[in-house]
């Protein structure tokens, strides 16, 4: 084969590649007409010559520029194979265009061979991926009763000839996806909610046999944890918890009994806050009275609140610190973000929303009555000391409580159970409904962090999102719940008849409501409640704080960017067959089926990702899955904390098409992490 047409292959191989400097003069004259097979000999010989491949050759410049040395005097290199009509080998002979295609396939099938002769060991891939093809361009509703996200119209990569257009008569939008590449994607318009469509007749590529669209070279100095989000959410706990164990807490303490800590270690806390970084966030953030911070004192067993109106100005927060008032923060991990961290971290374990207030407290002062909470307290000592009084519940009412308590007057709470001061480092846990009320001491200001978790998730939460769905079962299910009542059942019971009913007629009533009750608990379905916690969890939660190494992995850090100066897309990136992905983290989402606006049931996919970092500062975020992807998402969590295979996952579903959309989705939401960031895709 003659060199320049081995030019002519490696233009095809590197289409549109370009290189502003000139060919250098040939060290090496190639043999002219020789067999490809000799042609192979000569390029290992070459290579074995230039010891800068073995060492230096790190990107695709060095490799181009390798390979203009390797095929000197090729003159149509840079033009690209669109741009070679006709090639000429040495002797002035036209070749046949059809030889040239045969010896194009053969160098094809062996480009690999040739890429590994000219790159050094150290750079090749582990692992085989190609791109899932074809791309599919996707939507998510975001909520349920406001907007769309606007659709993205993306190229598919030619698999079929065939055109698809949208489906007509549907009032939510769809998204479906043309297979050939002259044909682009159209949404169709005015839609409230949309939804993703696929098509049935394209077909995803093949993957190569030694082709890896993972960066070996980032792979290397990434470091990913290979621990459920769930195991490091236990050890931030331990670490709160100090020398008393996660197991033995829950066993001895949860619910039941306080725990006081004294650490003896005052720097124990302290990355968490300061109150020079309170003052620093009042200086450059627009903290508001009541939403962000409040203003308290308790004087004369009287408790107030002076919060004024607008932005909190450190001037004038500090006047009223000075004068005796205490400095609440509401949110402070919105601003602080080990305290971001840490409860992100934590309601990985918990299941539920965990957040946290700051108490700013000057010498000798109170800023709140006696009273009972509605969450399990944990109280971090930062600054300072306070002095703490405990009490035990009152009745039985007053255990483990749903709502927080009016103040109390001292009168009113008895003798406490645990006096003691904090100090920095010390940590003392509250279980729900035990009353308490702290002062500073005299000399010392205080600064403490309570993270409160655990609101509103006990089993009557639980039934209360349970029972209702079990009524409307049971209702379709059995005609003795659609009877109507009794002729004159308002005078059988209530506050108005006040006994007038027939007794008879009241006391059948009741064995009626009775028994469909007992009838009821055959419809109650676990999986329906706890997917409902499950979903107002989601709606709750913190978004997952991401480390530098993860966001790497991710779509946030990972992917297309703009070139600076250039103004030019670069980085473009895909999921290949091997790409190995698993969830964010173990809580990142929750699978729910819902009825739609038409009453049809869909697959919700609601998740965490995009959520505000103030307490449900958005409406629920979650995706419409098409009806096939159960599966492939419950092998995601199945899988988690491991990693899996594209291509396993895309063999979970019947329509491999849908499940290469569906990864994608994921994947382009932001909602999986892939093992290595993906290399970039020849332009």
């Amino acid at each position: 084969m003659a060199p320049v047409a081995a030019a002519t292959v490696y233009s095809k191989l590197f289409a549109n590649r370009t290189e502003t400097d000139p060919f250098k003069k040939p060290k090496t004259k190639i043999r002219k007409g020789k067999h490809f097979k000799k042609e192979m000999k000569k390029i290992r010989k070459i290579k074995k010559q230039k010891r800068v491949l073995n060492s230096r050759l790190k990107n695709e410049g060095v490799l181009l520029k390798n390979l203009k040395e390797t095929f000197p005097g090729i003159s149509n290199f840079e033009k690209g194979a669109s741009e070679v009509k006709t090639v000429f080998d040495p002797n002035g002979q036209t070749i046949d265009q059809a030889k040239i295609d045969r010896i194009i396939k053969k160098l094809m099938s062996k480009k690999d061979v040739l890429l590994e002769k000219l790159t050094p060991t150290k750079n090749k891939s582990k692992s085989d991926t190609s791109s899932i093809s074809p791309k599919v361009n996707t939507t998510s509703a975001k909520t349920k009763k406001k907007g769309t996200d606007k659709s993205k119209s993306v190229k598919a990569e030619e698999t079929s000839k065939s055109e698809k257009q949208p489906s007509k008569g549907n009032k939510r939008s769809t998204v479906e996806m043309s297979a050939s590449s002259k044909g682009d994607n159209q949404p169709s318009k005015g839609n409230k909610r949309s939804t993703v469509e696929t098509s049935s007749s394209s077909k995803i590529i093949a993957k190569p046999k030694n082709n890896s669209n993972e960066t070996p070279q980032s792979a290397k100095k990434i470091k990913l944890s290979e621990e459920s989000s769930e195991e490091q959410g236990r050890k931030q706990f331990q670490w709160i918890l100090g020398n008393t164990s996660v197991d033995s807490f829950f066993k001895n303490h949860w619910e039941k009994k306080v725990l006081h800590i004294a650490r003896k270690e005052k720097t124990y806390y302290n990355n968490l806050i300061t109150s020079v970084l309170i003052d620093e966030i009042l200086r450059d953030n627009f903290i508001e009275y009541t939403k962000n911070i409040d203003i308290t004192s308790y004087v004369d067993g009287q408790r107030e609140t002076l919060n004024p109106e607008g932005r909190a100005l450190p001037q004038v927060v500090w006047d009223y610190y000075q004068n005796g008032c205490s400095v609440r923060f509401l949110n402070p991990q919105t601003y602080i973000k080990p305290l971001q961290q840490l409860n992100a971290s934590l309601q990985e374990l918990f299941g539920s929303f965990v957040g946290a207030n700051t108490y700013l407290t000057p010498a000798n002062s109170q800023g709140f009555a006696p009273h009972y909470d509605d969450i399990e307290a944990f109280i971090l000592q930062l600054e300072g000391r306070k002095a703490w009084k405990v009490y035990a519940p009152r009745t039985d009412p007053e255990q483990l409580p749903r709502y927080s308590s009016p103040n109390f007057t001292q009168e009113e709470i008895g003798r406490p159970i645990l006096e003691v001061i904090l100090e920095p480092g010390d940590l003392l846990y509250l279980p729900r409904g035990f009353i308490h009320q702290a002062s500073t001491v005299p000399s010392h200001h205080s600064l403490h962090v309570t993270i409160s978790v655990y609101q509103k998730t006990a089993w009557v939460d639980l039934l209360e999102k349970a029972l209702p769905k079990a009524l409307q079962v049971a209702a379709s299910a059995d005609v003795e719940f659609r009877r109507g009542l009794p002729i004159g059942y308002l005078k059988q019971a209530g506050l108005s008849p006040a006994g007038a009913g027939k007794p008879a007629e009241r006391k059948t009533m009741e064995k009626t409501l009775r028994s469909l009750v007992t009838k009821l608990v055959e419809f109650v379905s676990l999986d329906e409640g706890v997917d409902e916690m499950g979903k107002q969890a989601m709606h709750d939660a913190l978004p997952p704080v991401l480390s530098d190494d993860e966001l790497q992995c991710t779509v946030f850090g990972n992917g297309m960017r703009i070139s600076a100066g250039t103004g030019q897309v670069i980085n473009r990136t895909d999921l290949g067959h091997d790409t190995k992905v698993r969830l964010v983290r173990a809580n990142a989402c929750r699978l729910v089926e819902e009825l739609s606006e038409e009453y049809k049931l869909e697959l919700h996919l609601y998740y965490t990702i995009d959520n505000s970092l103030e307490y449900r500062g958005k409406e629920p975020q979650f995706l419409i899955m098409p009806p096939g992807a159960r599966p492939l998402i419950r092998a995601l969590f199945e899988s988690y904390p491991r990693y899996a295979s594209v291509a396993s996952l895309i063999r979970r579903v019947e329509d491999k098409e849908e499940g290469a959309q569906v990864t994608r989705d994921l994947w382009e939401r932001g909602l999986l992490v892939t093992s290595a960031p993906l290399r970039p895709l020849p332009e």
